[in-house]
């Protein structure tokens, strides 16, 4: 993962590993987490869905409890001003679980495609607001049946909408601005 993402400018050159997870939230605004942290494991299909279905509320209270933090560290009031520009999913079944949390049957989506996601099509009780993006990109495993150039390809896209986020973000909080405004 770490060669991937040096190689598109997502880490920075210097970057030699999991280290990282600790600097470049502040260094560069990109942050790290697993749907299940603190579960040893790199192979996905290891975990049944039930114990997705676990650790899916622990994933979304993490990431409520960021987004609160980042909206407090601004002076939001509304508690979702802080939230991600991007969140990125390296690989699709963690997606795909989170996706299908509670559907049986046909009414389960079969596949997402590489890339952002419809707004319209989140996982249900998704902790973030419709304006940060969702992108699935493929699994940075080499075991993965693709060519070197496939894999790279999406990280390449994700490293370019990153590219589009100013970082420090010096966003006002959009609550505040209404506030003002009304």
């Amino acid at each position: 993962m770490w060669r991937l993402l040096k190689q598109t400018g997502i880490a920075p050159p210097e970057t030699t590993g999991p280290e990282a997870d600790d600097t470049m939230p502040h260094s560069v605004g990109v942050g790290f987490t697993d749907v299940g942290t603190g579960h040893p494991g790199t192979k996905s299909s290891d975990f049944p869905t039930q114990v997705f279905l676990r650790w899916r509320e622990d994933f979304y209270e993490r990431m409520r409890a960021h987004m609160r933090a980042a909206s407090e560290s601004i002076g939001c009031s509304c508690g979702s001003c802080g939230a991600p520009a991007l969140v990125a999913f390296s690989g699709k079944r963690h997606y795909m679980e989170l996706l299908n949390a509670g559907r049986r049957g046909k009414s389960k989506i079969p596949k997402v495609e590489i890339g952002v996601q419809p707004a319209n099509l989140l996982p249900p009780g998704w902790p973030f607001p419709a304006s940060t993006q969702v992108i699935v990109c493929c699994s940075t495993s080499g075991a993965s049946p693709m060519t070197a150039a496939e894999r790279l390809a999406p990280y390449q896209d994700l490293a370019s909408k990153l590219a589009g986020v100013p970082w420090p973000r010096a966003d006002l909080p959009r609550c505040k601005v209404k506030e003002a405004a009304g």
